[in-house]
């Protein structure tokens, strides 16, 4: 996303700094959570900030000076994006036509960060889907869905049965004994269904359990309510006891 995280990438400390040094500066630095951070219903944030100079938001940096200036510590010819081998061996950002002081991808999408929606990272050894509501924006590692039902669609995605069939069905790249990519094009593939609207209340009561109870001790156990949500998949795809012992691998 960025070429070079470690001058876009700030912790806590860099960001109060450049924040008092120029108030102005906090309208473009922004939590990010990476593919790592992203947990079942829930993320372990590190603390982590982007400073968000999109090239699609057309940015001017002078309105950002302490931000211009702490970029420019890593060396201008380090950031530009031409491609070039450098005097002392090092390589500049890959050629592009972006600026200086901007992300090497535009990230014309970036609006989006600020809606609602589900996270989860690229690379995972387990189902983790984490619903945002709209504080984080995201490291190249992960990846967003976000539109209408996301309560309802996170339920579903963290299901076993949604699990077994990406794994089973999706055509995900399987990544040594037990590790698997989340990528766009198998994860269309599930067949989700639409839930009749007399069951979506107590569906969604559940992930919300689950999500205020994680937000709360991300340690906290809600398989009761993983399990019910479970039940209530095997119920909407029809699932006999033969078909839900295969899914569950206790045959």
């Amino acid at each position: 996303m960025t070429g070079c995280n470690e001058a876009f990438i700030i912790d806590e400390a860099k960001r109060e700094e450049l924040i008092a040094r120029d108030p102005k500066s906090a309208e473009i630095i922004k939590p990010v959570l990476r593919g790592r951070d992203i947990k079942r219903y829930h993320a372990k944030w590190d603390g982590l900030y982007i400073i968000s100079t999109f090239p699609a938001a057309n940015l001017y940096i002078d309105n950002y000076p302490a931000i211009k200036n702490y970029l420019l510590e890593f060396g201008r010819d380090r950031l530009e994006q031409a491609g070039k081998t450098l005097a002392d061996g090092t390589k500049s950002r890959k050629k592009t036509r972006n600026k200086w002081f901007e992300t090497q991808d535009q990230i014309a999408y970036y609006s989006e960060f600020d809606k609602e929606k589900i996270v989860y990272p690229e690379t995972t050894h387990s189902a983790n889907f984490f619903y945002d509501s709209g504080e984080s924006f995201l490291e190249k590692t992960c990846f967003m869905l976000t539109g209408s039902d996301l309560k309802i669609l996170i339920g579903l995605l963290s299901s076993t049965l949604m699990t077994f069939a990406y794994r089973r069905y999706c055509g995900g790249t399987v990544l040594g004994a037990s590790g698997y990519q989340y990528n766009k094009h198998a994860l269309e593939k599930l067949p989700v269904v639409k839930i009749p609207i007399a069951q979506q209340q107590s569906f969604i009561a559940l992930v919300h359990q689950i999500l205020d109870a994680k937000r709360a001790n991300p340690n906290t156990d809600t398989s009761i309510q993983e399990n019910e949500i479970d039940n209530l998949v095997f119920e909407l795809y029809n699932l006999t006891p033969e078909e839900i012992a295969v899914v569950e691998g206790t045959v």
